[in-house]
């Protein structure tokens, strides 16, 4: 979720990218948290700048050097890390003891790695969700927040991937393809593909994966031809560990006790920016909305010609708005 879905980048052309150049870290870390996991941490931008903390989708993609370009390199201390099990932290694919609730103390321990005090927290689709829950737990911490793409993780939005009355009606061939190879049941689309992708017949793992992750990338990436997105996936080292990871959260109802809307009233104070493409198919702007209208104080920025997956136009937003976030906390 910085996507809910995000194994395949956007193919555009990045000699007129809005965002900032490619920064080296200029620290990292191998960072034991406990229970057999480890993760890969990267500090970047300026050391004694408004710390930030970026918070990727999937669950499961991991960071990129664009984590890093989306905020002004001289005025943000950029925090970026990999969630357990996913990219570069170890070991890859875990999920024993890879919950919500694991990643927010996570959050927490990477904080006092660092050792600062309160920082912006950013994150995007499964991050704006992980962005949320860290807030609501922590909310002392936490200095401002920018958030997009904006998923709650409630059961309408479940039902929206899920049921045939959702997303499937924009992409009824990639649905009907899952449908065909679960074979008849009763259990949610989620919670029949995890037991594919979690089974003990490799093939029929990699082909459930495969099948779920054209559902979601057809609906981000509209234009991009079927092969293109299949070559993508198999190019990609990582690409089971995120499926397994995604669908590991999606079947468990993303492994949050309570609605993060309700816990909305606890960020009071705190400055929110909203970022969300009007066209997203796969988290619809209903979402949004409503928690704007939850945190009444926070600006909600709708891109008009943006999808679940940044363009040019969402990371034009992007760097307005963290641009923004710094100058009025004073940076």
């Amino acid at each position: 979720m910085a996507r809910l879905f995000g194994y395949l980048r956007p193919m555009t052309d990045t000699s007129a990218s809005p965002l900032f150049p490619e920064i080296e870290p200029f620290a990292t870390h191998m960072l034991e948290v406990g229970d057999g996991h480890t993760l890969y941490v990267e500090q970047a931008g300026n050391p004694d700048g408004l710390p930030v903390v970026v918070l990727h989708g999937g669950p499961g993609s991991g960071c990129s050097p664009k984590s890093r370009q989306r905020f002004d390199p001289a005025v943000y201390h950029i925090i970026c890390f990999d969630q357990r099990g996913s990219g570069r932290s170890l070991p890859q694919g875990r999920l024993e003891a890879n919950t919500t609730a694991h990643l927010v103390a996570d959050i927490e321990t990477i904080r006092e790695l660092v050792n600062v005090d309160n920082w912006v927290v950013y994150g995007t689709s499964w991050g704006c969700t992980l962005a949320l829950a860290y807030a609501q737990a922590h909310t002392e911490h936490v200095r401002g927040i920018v958030t997009g793409g904006v998923f709650l993780g409630t059961a309408h939005e479940m039902a929206w991937v899920g049921a045939p009355d959702g997303l499937a009606r924009f992409r009824p061939e990639e649905y009907a393809a899952i449908q065909d190879m679960l074979g008849p049941t009763d259990e949610p689309l989620e919670r029949a593909l995890y037991r594919l992708v979690t089974g003990a017949d490799a093939l029929r793992a990699r082909a459930a994966a495969e099948a779920f992750a054209l559902y979601e990338s057809s609906a981000c990436f509209p234009a991009t031809p079927r092969d293109a997105i299949l070559a993508s996936f198999r190019e990609d080292p990582t690409f089971m560990a995120h499926i397994r990871l995604e669908l590991h959260y999606m079947s468990q109802k993303l492994f949050l006790d309570t609605p993060l809307l309700d816990g909305c009233a606890r960020l009071q104070g705190i400055p929110v920016t909203i970022l969300q493409g009007a066209i997203d198919f796969v988290c619809p702007p209903a979402t949004a909305h409503a928690l704007h209208k939850a945190l009444p104080d926070s600006e909600l920025v709708m891109v008009p010609t943006s999808n679940h997956v940044a363009d040019d136009a969402m990371e034009a937003a992007r760097i307005q708005a963290t641009n923004a976030m710094a100058k009025r906390l004073g940076f």
